[in-house]
């Protein structure tokens, strides 16, 4: 160390006593060398140390890093968290993250302030122009509102960050093509996630990285509709359309995703808004040709897709009807006619609800129908073991992770009424079901197949107490707290 002198512009930081700087050397003997800094790997490790500490000594040491002054100080703090941790790397970040939290680091701090200030001529002139130090002002300094919380990267990151991103998205699309949509949606992800929490400063860098985001999050949503992850690829869309409101392939994937969960308003919603779309609108990012094309085969889709649910409504009003009444879970079902509210439950109605009274027992209507009926069943469609195996699947089917939370995003949706639920719950089943039970025990696809289902192991209700019980315990995971026995 160098005492201040007329030939030397140093500062006493605690004393005016010279002494050589150590490990070891107490405070009260330190005399500050404003040209004296630790070495380029020292700081590269304190650097990393910085981005382990909280957000408001961030903000109070970004604007004073490039003084020795306070680097030094840092360094000798960090010398000592890595003689207190034993050699850990990991300890060592968070013993100095705490030692940055003593009030004594914030007073010399603050008294640093005061001093730089009150000289600057002399504190200035020994300023460090280092690229970590912009880096981490950069990013402590930008404001999270504009960002949203983004790490700041520079041009040379973002070129890397997009070639790994386009990396992940020629990936994906390969297992795409060759239609393996599982690993071609983690792919996707991959790529997003890698993009999504980065930002440029350089607006041409981060145009080319917000573009190949909006660009694998649309694929993000078409493989979720492939795998039946409609929820990801409503997220997926969302994020998208933040980006760019005007996204045709965003807004119609949503749309079909809105549909496979039985969400008819804000499918229409989605289709409304590409019915409406002019070509106009689409000039920012294509050119005229592209987007005639583009928007004419949107729009084409999408009036289908209203048709198709305008007769959901129609066909679902009729199934809830019949599925609250309990009428499905009859072996008659088919001759049967639908009834909202069927004689057996409606002394019921008097407390609560009515749609969620009718979900609290529908065996109980089902079982009442079966005793009424005149007509006997001469010829099963499935031996009762057949109907115990299929249960086990269903069973198993219900008990998937993914599926339990579509059925508790649908509960949600429906504002956990029971009426609104089924409106949701039937379509989602026959799609669910259709290749694990529909196709492989010969009912055949789509709804007719799901009906054949119901019937098949309604037959079977009344005569099986094992039926029965399987049955009650499958209907109330389906319906969550909307089932009560």
């Amino acid at each position: 160390m160098v005492a201040r002198d007329k030939n030397t512009k140093t500062m006493p930081l605690l004393s005016k006593q010279p002494s050589n700087l150590g490990c070891g050397s107490s405070k009260e003997d330190v005399v500050e060398d404003l040209t004296l800094q630790p070495d380029e790997e020292a700081r590269q490790a304190l650097c990393a140390a910085l981005y382990k500490c909280t957000g408001p000594f961030k903000r109070m040491v970004s604007p004073l890093l490039p003084y020795p002054l306070v680097l030094n100080k840092l360094h000798r703090d960090f010398v000592e968290a890595e003689e207190m941790s034993g050699g850990s790397a990991e300890e060592c970040m968070l013993t100095f993250a705490m030692k940055m939290e003593e009030p004594d680091t914030k007073t010399f701090l603050e008294d640093a302030e005061k001093r730089i200030r009150a000289e600057p001529k002399v504190y200035g002139e020994h300023l460090l122009e280092e690229e970590w130090i912009n880096d981490f002002q950069a990013q402590v300094d930008y404001v999270p509102g504009l960002s949203k919380g983004k790490r700041l990267i520079n041009v040379e990151d973002a070129q890397q960050y997009a070639a790994f991103a386009m990396d992940m998205k020629g990936a994906g699309n390969k297992c795409f093509a060759t239609k393996d949509f599982e690993m071609a949606l983690t792919r996707y992800q991959q790529g997003v996630e890698l993009l999504h929490n980065v930002e440029c400063k350089e607006a041409s860098a981060q145009q080319e990285l917000t573009a190949l985001l909006a660009s694998l999050l649309t694929n993000q949503a078409i493989a979720g509709l492939r795998t039946g992850n409609w929820r990801v690829t409503i997220t997926a869309c969302d994020a998208c359309l933040d980006i760019n409101p005007q996204n045709l392939k965003a807004r119609a994937r949503r749309a079909e995703a809105y549909k496979c969960l039985g969400d008819i308003e804000k499918a229409t919603t989605d289709l409304d808004w590409i019915v409406r779309l002019q070509c106009s609108d689409l000039l920012a990012d294509h050119d005229v040709d592209t987007a005639q094309t583009l928007l004419s085969t949107a729009q084409k889709d999408a009036q289908k897709m209203m048709k198709d649910l305008q007769g959901m409504r129609i066909q679902e009003s009729e199934v809830a009807k019949r599925m609250i009444s309990g009428a499905d879970f009859t072996a008659n079902r088919e001759n049967e006619k639908p009834s909202f509210l069927h004689p057996s439950s409606s002394s019921s109605t008097s407390s609560g609800s009515p749609s969620r009274m009718h979900a609290q027992n529908p065996f109980s209507s089902a079982l009442a129908e079966a005793k009424k009926s005149t007509k006997i069943i001469t010829e099963k469609l499935i031996d009762e073991v057949v109907a115990l195996e299929i249960q086990r699947t269903l069973v198993d089917i219900y008990a998937q992770p993914n599926v339990h939370s579509e059925l508790m995003a649908m509960r949600r949706a429906s504002e956990f009424e029971s009426g609104r639920f089924v409106l949701r719950l039937r379509p989602y089943l026959v799609r669910l079901l259709e290749k694990p039970v529909l196709e492989k025990y010969g009912f055949g696809g789509g709804e007719g197949g799901y009906r054949k289902l119901e019937r098949a192991l309604g037959q079977h209700v009344t005569t099986s107490e094992d039926v029965r019980e399987n049955a009650k315990r499958i209907l109330a995971t389906l319906m969550g707290d909307l089932f009560e026995e």
